[in-house]
């Protein structure tokens, strides 16, 4: 519609224990689910007319002209209490429910199995702050692992050209991007292998030196 939205929130919890068992059951079978908050404000007008609401003609809930006539509360300053009830003056006013899965800084693989299975959870402030500071190790080892992997495929395929000449660099960069990093790992291990054999350099001769003379001029070099 174009309106600001604004809403009111309010935590609270429950302790288990006996004498809690039955609203907890209540709450987590959906029989308690409604709530009404009470509140102190200057006053109430008739969104139809701006008057008074105890002192206009309309009445809440019926329509006038295209405008469904309701109360507008004007400058509220307090919000004192909120209660479990059956039929709530605002039909969207009800419950969240929650719990808190980890306290612990090591506790994140868990946070994130419940996002994966798409299950409800609430944070605090300090869990939120642990969890954006997972996120951002994550992101630094994943930038890690994709510089790691940008230099082992240049690598493959590197050592490709010289021991697979007849494949073209395309086509092993194509191939590459598709392995895993272990796959990588295998193909440059056997390359360097195959490479190191197809390569291998010539010993250089020499002639053992002669203990009568040890200044002989350039020995290593004679056959």
């Amino acid at each position: 519609m174009g309106d600001d939205y604004f809403r009111l929130k309010a935590r609270a919890y429950l302790p288990v224990c006996e004498s809690n068992r039955d609203i907890i059951l209540a709450i987590d079978s959906g029989i308690i689910k409604e709530v009404s908050v009470g509140c102190a404000v200057d006053r109430v007008v008739c969104n139809v007319c701006g008057e008074d609401i105890s002192m206009c003609t309309h009445k809440k809930g019926e329509v006038y002209g295209s405008k469904l006539c309701c109360g507008e509360l004007v400058n509220p300053y307090d919000a004192y209490e909120w209660s479990f009830v059956a039929v709530p003056s605002q039909k969207r006013a009800g419950i969240t429910k929650g719990h808190k899965i980890f306290g612990k800084e090591n506790d994140m693989e868990k946070i994130l199995k419940a996002i994966e299975n798409k299950k409800a959870f609430t944070l605090d402030e300090s869990d939120s702050r642990k969890l954006c500071e997972y996120i951002d190790g994550l992101k630094k080892s994943a930038k890690d692992g994709v510089l790691y992997r940008e230099s082992l495929t240049r690598d493959v395929v590197g050592l490709a050209a010289f021991v697979q000449p007849d494949i073209s660099g395309e086509t092993m960069e194509s191939v590459a991007k598709s392995m895993t990093i272990e796959q990588l790992r295998e193909f440059k291990s056997a390359f360097e292998k195959k490479k190191k054999a197809a390569f291998e350099p010539v010993p250089q001769l020499y002639c053992k030196q002669d203990k009568r003379n040890n200044t002989v001029e350039n020995g290593q070099f004679s056959i």
